[in-house]
């Protein structure tokens, strides 16, 4: 009769040797993650142009993967980012800028992880459905909760940066009120710039769509390695949730 841990040692080493075939799918999960990087040095470089900082494409490479260091070892993904802050600023000369910039970068990608997630749910949703499987409760809440956050940035974006609407909830009076501290509208001219670039913005979206595909695509090849044969929409669904949680700065590292 086996112990708890020499059930498990057997078990785990049971699972390698079963993965031992399918090496080659960890392999392409491992290379998949290279992409993300490249896109989010890119988007993160084209988004400090409309602040008039022109870095060059190494620099940002190189402080995507610094962020991206710390950000396995602080906790989430925000403690990487400041650290990420801290260094662009020394390039960029400016506290506020970098900070904006690095926050926008990470807004973006997320949303786009949202988009990803809730679109697959639903497909999923509907996929269960015709197949007369019934409701995946589980999927379903994880889709109502995506839905509810994207309705949510909608309409904070919409209000911020439509100054009829700005005036209209009081948020302009409020940032003119004289307690306010001067960062904070510092911070809120610098963002309030990206109104007149939509199609940056834009841009910027389209090309996480791509960026951001690959976190669960990676997780679909590292679960098949590892004979979870799960449709991947699941992954596209569960994944970004798993992110949305290490983005908050009491999550423990990655989430």
């Amino acid at each position: 009769k086996l112990d708890k841990g020499e059930r498990v040692h057997q078990g785990f080493h049971a699972l390698m040797l079963e993965t031992r075939s399918r090496w080659y799918l960890l392999l392409a999960a491992w290379a998949v993650l290279i992409t993300p990087f490249f896109v989010t040095a890119i988007r993160w470089r084209n988004l400090m142009k409309p602040q008039g900082i022109d870095m060059p494409l190494g620099t940002a490479l190189r402080l995507t993967f610094v962020g991206q260091f710390y950000s396995i070892l602080l906790p989430g993904f925000t403690g990487g980012d400041l650290v990420k802050i801290i260094y662009a600023a020394r390039h960029t000369g400016s506290k506020t800028k970098s900070f904006i910039t690095v926050v926008l970068d990470r807004v973006i990608g997320l949303v786009a992880l949202m988009v990803i997630a809730v679109t697959a749910a639903g497909a999923q949703l509907l996929l269960n459905h015709h197949a007369g499987k019934g409701v995946d409760p589980t999927l379903l809440r994880v889709f109502l909760l995506i839905v509810a956050g994207l309705v949510a940035l909608a309409l904070g974006a919409l209000v911020y940066f439509s100054h009829r609407l700005r005036r209209a909830t009081g948020l302009a009076r409020l940032l003119a009120h004289p307690r306010v501290p001067e960062v904070v509208r510092h911070i809120d001219e610098v963002l309030h710039a990206y109104r007149h670039h939509a199609p940056l913005l834009a841009w910027a979206f389209l090309i996480s769509l791509i960026s951001q595909f690959t976190l669960p695509l990676s997780a679909s090849l590292a679960g098949a390695a590892f004979g979870m044969n799960l449709p991947l929409t699941y992954y596209l669904a569960y994944v970004p949730v798993a992110v949305l949680a290490a983005s908050l700065p009491i999550s423990p590292p990655q989430g």
